[in-house]
């Protein structure tokens, strides 16, 4: 249970045990996560089947948050239309960790911590560190 996490020891949360999704999972006709989460988008490479977290974010309404505007989405069209240039196949997914503070302010910090943690590419939050790579 999230009570338990502690938020000052990440070490704890294992990404690679959440489920994977298509990145397109916000069509399909039935929800399998609902409520608040934490979602990453990830890239899993080739045969040695590492990973790299690409965004990390969070929502009150997991169901609902891909379904309008995010500027995930379009960092993730050029990101696949670069690999697409160079014959590569990017093998992207989202994974929602559901057992997250139902409190927006916590589950920001949670998020926060998350992002600080992994420094992925496509948070603002790192920009300093990769600029803002896909974006145009």
């Amino acid at each position: 249970l999230f009570n338990d996490f502690n938020t000052k020891n990440l070490n704890g949360f294992e990404p690679l045990k959440l489920t994977p999704l298509p990145l397109n999972f916000w069509r399909w006709s039935k929800s399998y996560h609902k409520g608040a989460a934490i979602y990453l988008v990830m890239e899993r490479f080739g045969e040695k089947k590492k990973n790299i977290i690409l965004y990390i974010g969070e929502t009150i309404s997991a169901s609902k948050r891909w379904k309008g505007e995010h500027d995930c989405k379009k960092y993730l069209e050029n990101y696949i239309l670069s690999h697409q240039k160079v014959n590569l196949s990017p093998n992207l997914s989202i994974r929602f960790w559901s057992d997250v503070p139902q409190l927006t302010k916590e589950r920001r910090k949670l998020e926060q911590d998350l992002i600080q943690k992994w420094l992925p590419p496509f948070n603002k939050e790192t920009r300093n560190r990769w600029q803002t790579p896909f974006t145009a």
